[in-house]
């Protein structure tokens, strides 16, 4: 199954869109690992779009790394995608993640430090509830689960 050309989606602090949110995307696969992925930040509107090109490569730099770990990642798509916001211990853990793997792969540039921002700003003004919300359908057979940040 082919992933949506783009995800808009809208992120939320409290109810209120918010800029500088990263977001976490798994996309469930029907046999071995799904595939994780991290996108942001979203802009002054709260905006964030997640391209299918993006997910693809990120796709590809972890079958690149354990090859035997997953599937193709449109055929073996189950049509089913979570996304949640990420909070304070999520950016946390993806910052961790940076340390321990950045010698094996490569990472975009700048996204430890957008990560790092993002953090920065979640401990500067904390919120009781961060959300994603679909600003536009992505249309018949894709199924999306929406989780509030941790």
């Amino acid at each position: 199954m082919r992933l949506p050309d783009a995800i808009e989606l809208e992120v939320q602090a409290d109810g209120e869109p918010r800029a500088g949110v990263w977001v976490d995307l798994q996309l469930v696969m029907t046999r071995k690992n799904a595939f994780n992925s991290s996108h942001g930040p979203s802009d002054a509107r709260g905006r964030l779009t997640i391209h299918r090109s993006v997910i693809l490569e990120w796709a590809r730099l972890d079958k690149q790394m354990f090859i035997m770990d997953y599937g193709d990642e449109e055929a073996d798509w189950a049509g089913f995608m979570r996304i949640q916001p990420m909070g304070r211990a999520a950016l946390q853990r993806a910052l961790g993640g940076i340390r321990e793997w950045e010698k094996y792969m490569p990472y975009p540039e700048g996204y430890a430090d957008g990560l790092r921002a993002a953090s920065k700003a979640l401990e500067a003004t904390p919120v009781r509830r961060l959300e994603a919300l679909l600003v536009r359908p992505l249309g018949p057979g894709v199924t999306l689960e929406f989780l509030p940040a941790e």
